[in-house]
């Protein structure tokens, strides 16, 4: 019988150890490390353009992604590293565009619409522009803290909860233990 109730408990306990770590690996998962450029590829008339050639290029690496819009003039490049982006955008009978400094962060999602001008392939629009500033393609929202920042915040008693809260538009229920 104390055979049975052994066998019974360690296949009780291997189970909840098995369930616990599914269940904290996918929490691992959610943890999103990259950025994406997103928007609509429209002309001046406002008709979507379809097939247009969006290149993404990281500033400080020269890596580059290359999508084409959608039937809808959409594109999205997911999956791009932090950092300062140009975008660049061709589509047969109009002019290229050029947008500098965009800049992509930790689970950011840029959204960056681009009117094209009818013209020569040769001639090219060049907008200095950074990334709007509100996040209106979702609730999430993030925030990057140098290390100088991080180091001038008292922090007591080493709460990491102390530095997040003090980040704009984060709150939570009630306040950390100290």
């Amino acid at each position: 019988m104390t055979t049975i109730r052994c066998s019974l408990l360690e296949l009780t306990l291997a189970s909840l150890a098995i369930a616990s770590m599914l269940v904290a690996g996918n929490a691992a998962f959610a943890q999103e490390t990259r950025g994406t450029i997103l928007g609509t590829v429209r002309d001046t008339a406002g008709a979507v353009i379809f097939g247009a050639t969006v290149t993404v290029t990281n500033t400080g690496t020269n890596i580059s992604n290359q999508v084409v819009s959608s039937d809808s003039g959409a594109f999205e490049v997911p999956y791009l590293t932090p950092g300062t982006y140009t975008l660049s955008v061709d589509a047969k009978g109009f002019k290229k565009s050029l947008q500098h400094g965009i800049a992509v962060n930790v689970g950011s999602r840029a959204n960056i619409d681009v009117t094209l001008e009818l013209g020569v392939v040769t001639e090219s629009v060049v907008v200095m522009a950074a990334a709007p500033l509100l996040e209106t393609t979702s609730a999430s929202g993030s925030a990057v803290l140098e290390n100088r920042v991080v180091r001038s915040l008292p922090v007591f008693g080493n709460n990491a909860m102390l530095v997040v809260r003090s980040l704009p538009g984060i709150s939570g229920p009630g306040s950390p233990t100290i």
